[in-house]
């Protein structure tokens, strides 16, 4: 008896505590808890063992990833420009995209995209913990705390798409959940999720979360009595919790001001010139790692305000293309989803970083950890209906 609760414990550790602990050094890298990128590499490491271990190599399922890989590449060597990042970009798009593929690898990447997401929720309510305590790694002395308020993160900008995803995820939950205690919990902790959105003051992660909500919500009210109770139930929570919202949100309402009269906002500077110096190279854009900013071309600058518009100015028309055709290849999972509670859950992440991604750069940066979740998640999803019909797996909920 007590081998057998051994051998069920060890199998425990292996399904959930490792995928667990990866997820945390990977949304808590560069951070105060752990300062640098170092375990952000041992999740990409973790995630490439198991994929190279148990994976059989292929290019069938990633030809588009190579396509997008070459051209970054012509573009740097077009460019007469060439650093580290790209080799790092490189490295992790052979990790995310499915040059190993089998059975294991593609069930493994379910679980551990599953277990990394469901951390954005923990992560976000650390950050709640940080603000009712006054913990702020981005503190300015004689500043409020609602003005430049990071929490474990270095920057605001680093917190904001984590509690923008996880008020997604919370949602996602609420929707799951039968009981009504877990619901009443899970739904206090999706509002104080989005109270860290607004004091976290990203206009773009607290709107795109608003609209992957809304049209989550609205994908599964499938009948008008259903659609009254939610607007009800939305209405009742409007009412009680915009005002307290609407106190704290100073910064954002300041970042409104100073955008305004600005053809692109506060992202003018960056949108303007790369949309000028791109007529100077349209089709394969600046370079990799590059970006115009005041008259200059900074190297070494891996995002412009945008992360497609990054891939339009870095890589130009070449890039942008083949980067619409992988996000066409999202589309074929779409008769899956409404079978699939876990597919939904994934789809309705990466709806929300491809709004997000509008305004924030981070699709062609490797030292960020939502960079990572995006490519792990498009390549999952893009592979999803290949992979259901050649092992005939039946996800149905």
């Amino acid at each position: 008896m007590l081998g057998l609760s051994l051998v069920i414990i060890n199998r425990d550790i292996k399904e959930y505590c490792f995928p667990s602990l990866m997820a945390f050094f990977l949304i808590c890298s560069n951070s105060i808890i752990f300062p640098g990128i170092y375990t952000l590499l041992i999740a990409f490491g973790y995630v490439a063992f198991y994929k190279i271990r148990y994976g059989t190599f292929t290019i069938k399922y990633s030809k588009l990833n190579i396509l997008f890989l070459l051209a970054c590449y012509i573009s740097v060597f077009s460019n007469l420009y060439i650093d580290y990042r790209i080799l790092m970009f490189t490295g992790m798009m052979l990790i995310c995209a499915p040059f190993y593929v089998s059975k294991k690898v593609f069930l493994f990447e379910r679980k551990i995209l599953s277990v990394i997401l469901l951390f954005f929720p923990v992560v976000s309510m650390i950050a709640m913990y940080c603000y009712l305590k006054g913990i702020n790694a981005f503190a300015q002395e004689g500043v409020h705390i609602d003005l430049s308020f990071s929490a474990i993160y270095y920057h605001p900008m680093w917190l904001a798409p984590i509690a923008g995803l996880a008020n997604v995820i919370l949602l996602w939950c609420l929707f799951q959940l039968q009981n009504k205690c877990f619901r009443c919990i899970v739904l206090s902790i999706l509002l104080l999720s989005i109270y860290v959105t607004v004091v976290a003051a990203s206009r773009t992660a607290l709107f795109a979360s608003v609209i992957t909500m809304v049209l989550y919500i609205v994908y599964n009210a499938r009948n008008v009595k259903k659609i009254i109770l939610y607007l009800l139930v939305i209405g009742f929570l409007a009412t009680i919790s915009i005002p307290v919202y609407l106190e704290h949100s100073t910064q954002i309402q300041n970042k409104f001001e100073g955008g305004k009269g600005e053809k692109y906002g506060s992202r003018s500077a960056h949108f303007g010139e790369g949309f000028e110096k791109l007529n100077e190279s349209p089709l394969i854009g600046s370079g990799f790692a590059t970006a115009w900013y005041r008259g200059v071309l900074h190297k070494g600058r891996l995002e412009s305000g945008s992360g497609w518009l990054s891939i339009l100015f870095q890589l130009g028309a070449l890039g942008a293309i083949i980067m619409l055709f992988i996000l066409k290849k999202v589309t074929r999972v779409f008769k899956y989803i409404r079978h699939d509670r876990r597919l939904q859950l994934f789809v309705i992440s990466l709806l929300f970083l491809c709004l997000h991604s509008c305004f924030e750069g981070y699709l062609l940066t490797v030292g960020y950890y939502i960079g990572f979740v995006f490519w792990l998640l498009i390549s999952h999803i893009i592979c999803y209906p290949d992979m259901v019909k050649k092992y005939k797996l039946n996800f149905e909920s």
